[in-house]
C-alpha cells in the first residue's frame, strides 16, 4: 500500500523549474563504447531498455577494480552548461563509487565522481531507477588542460564492493543550460531540528544581513528548553522564511520515513502538512529525517511536497535540478567548516559555476564548548556578510526552486 489514491489537499502546489536537457545524439549509440584499459572486454555490452526508450551500455562490476568503457565523438561544446548523465544501478549499497570523464584528449578531461555515502545513507539513486543526475562543474576534477568546449573523449566507469557482479547501465549523456535566473548561481541556507541557537544566534545575524532561510523544525521539540519557541518559528516565518516539513517526533525522526509502514508514512506527512497549514506557513518542501529515504518514501513525499531535500553531499545541486526528490545538500560540521574560508570558497564555486549549493545547518555556538554539528557563530555572522556583499542570490528553497524571490 502507498498513499491512497484521491486524498484532498494532498497534492502539492510549489513551482519547480525542470532542466531543459538536451541528449548528445552520438553518445545514445551504445555499440561504439569499447572496454576502458584495464576493463576486461566481457564486462561491457549493450542491451536494450534505455532511459530514453533505445541502447544502453552494460558495465558488470566485481570488487576487482573499476570497470568502464570509453569512446571518442564528435566534438561537444559545454560552455554555460551543466552535465547530465543517466544511469542504472542494480544495487547502490553495493556502489563504491561511479565517474564519468569528459575530455578535449585522452590526457586533458574533466571527472566527476559519485562516491558513496559515508554513513551508507542512499547516493543520488536507487535499485533499478533510471537516475538523471546533473553535474556541476564546481565538483568536476580538472586533469591537464580541457577544452570545455571541444569535448571528444568520454569514458564511464564505475566500482562496486565485495559480492556477486551487478551491472551498471548508461542509457544517456546531455548537457542543460545554465540558469540565467542565477547568472551568479544561488544558495540556499537550511536549519534542521528546532535548535535554540538556530533563532538567538542565526537568524539574529542573517537578518541583520537582509538574509532568508528555510527552517526545518521537528515539531515536537517545539517549546522543549533548548530547542525553538512556536512564537519564534512564527516570527521567522513572518519575516520570510520557508518553513519546511522535516518530522514530527524526535521518535519519528529516528525511525525515518523508508523504515516506516506505507500506512505510517501517510500518517505522518499527513500530520506535517496539516501542521504547517493550520499555523499558516506555506509549506512545498521536505527533508528526509536523517537523509535517509528509498523509492516508496520518496514517492510518497512527492505526493505530499513539491520537493525534497536529501543530506547527499558528495555533489552540489545544479538549478534547475535534476532530481526534485532529492535535492543534494552540504551537511555543514564544525570538523568540515571550522573557518570562514570553507564558506568563501562555496560561494566562489556558486559563482564561478552557476550552481545551486545548499547547505544544511543545525547548531551554532560563541564558545569552544560546541557539539560537532555546532557553527561558532562569528564564523556565521561572517558567511552572512560574504553572502550580503557578493552577488549570489541566496534564497529559501522554495524560491530557489521557482526560480525567483517571492517575498
Amino acid at each position: 500500500m502507498s498513499v491512497p489514491e484521491g486524498i484532498p489537499g494532498v497534492a502539492p502546489r510549489g513551482i519547480v523549474h525542470r532542466p531543459l536537457i538536451q541528449w548528445i545524439d552520438a553518445l545514445l549509440d551504445a555499440s561504439p563504447w569499447s572496454p576502458s584499459p584495464g576493463s576486461p572486454a566481457a564486462a561491457v555490452s549493450v542491451s536494450g531498455n534505455g532511459v530514453l526508450g533505445g541502447q544502453c551500455l552494460a558495465i558488470a562490476l566485481d570488487a576487482a577494480g573499476p570497470h568502464g568503457a570509453s569512446r571518442v565523438a564528435d566534438a561537444v561544446d559545454l560552455l554555460g552548461r551543466n552535465v547530465i548523465v543517466a544511469f542504472q544501478h542494480d544495487d547502490p549499497n553495493r556502489s563504491a563509487g561511479i565517474a564519468l570523464s569528459a575530455g578535449s584528449s585522452v590526457d586533458d578531461r574533466f571527472v566527476w565522481r559519485i562516491p558513496p555515502d559515508p554513513m551508507g545513507r542512499p547516493p543520488a539513486f536507487t535499485a533499478q531507477e533510471w537516475a538523471i543526475v546533473g553535474l556541476s562543474f564546481a565538483d568536476a576534477e580538472v586533469v591537464g588542460a580541457p577544452d570545455r568546449r571541444a569535448l571528444t573523449h568520454w569514458e564511464f566507469a564505475a566500482t562496486a564492493t565485495e559480492g556477486e557482479p551487478i551491472t551498471v547501465r548508461l542509457g544517456g549523456i546531455g548537457f542543460a543550460p545554465q540558469p540565467s535566473q542565477f547568472p551568479s548561481g544561488v544558495i540556499s541556507l537550511t536549519f534542521d531540528d528546532s535548535f535554540a541557537s538556530q533563532y538567538s544566534i542565526a537568524y539574529p545575524a542573517m537578518t541583520a544581513t537582509g538574509l532568508r532561510g528555510t527552517l526545518v523544525p521537528i515539531i515536537g521539540r517545539l517549546d522543549q528548553p533548548d530547542y525553538l519557541t512556536s512564537v519564534q518559528v512564527a516570527a521567522m516565518a513572518t519575516a520570510g522564511w520557508e518553513i519546511s516539513g522535516h518530522a514530527t517526533t524526535d521518535e519519528s525522526h529516528k525511525l525515518s520515513l523508508h523504515r516506516m509502514t506505507p500506512e505510517q508514512r501517510f500518517v505522518e506527512l499527513a500530520q506535517i502538512r496539516d501542521w504547517n497549514a493550520a499555523h499558516g506557513y506555506d509549506t512545498d518542501t521536505f527533508a528526509y529525517p536523517g537523509g535517509w529515504f528509498d523509492a516508496p518514501a520518496a514517492a510518497d513525499v512527492m505526493r505530499f511536497f513539491a520537493a525534497a531535500r536529501s543530506a547527499n553531499g558528495a555533489l552540489v545541486e545544479t538549478w534547475p535540478t535534476t532530481q526534485p526528490d532529492r535535492i543534494r545538500t552540504i551537511v555543514v560540521k564544525a570538523a568540515t567548516h571550522p573557518t570562514l574560508d570553507e564558506f568563501l570558497a562555496h560561494i566562489e564555486d556558486a559563482r564561478a559555476h552557476r550552481a545551486w549549493i545548499v547547505f544544511t545547518f543545525h547548531g551554532f555556538s560563541e564558545g569552544e564548548d560546541r557539539g560537532p554539528y555546532d557553527i561558532l557563530g562569528d564564523v556565521f555572522r561572517g558567511f552572512c556578510a560574504a553572502l550580503a556583499a557578493s552577488d549570489v542570490a541566496v534564497l529559501p528553497m522554495r524560491e530557489a526552486l521557482a526560480g525567483r524571490a517571492v517575498y
